[in-house]
């Protein structure tokens, strides 16, 4: 099983320098072996002016 899961943002950055953006989509599943499944990216990058 192949599951997409499609989540946009727009983050605005205020100044130069280096930034790191995570998040985490947590959601309820219905298993016998645990109730919760979670999805997590990072993002690290550097705006130079």
């Amino acid at each position: 099983m192949v599951t997409v899961i499609r989540l946009f943002s727009v983050v605005r950055i205020s100044e130069p320098g280096r930034w790191y953006i995570r998040g985490i989509h947590l959601f309820q599943v219905d298993q016998e072996d645990h109730s919760y499944e979670s999805y997590w990216a990072t993002f690290t990058f550097q705006v130079k002016r």
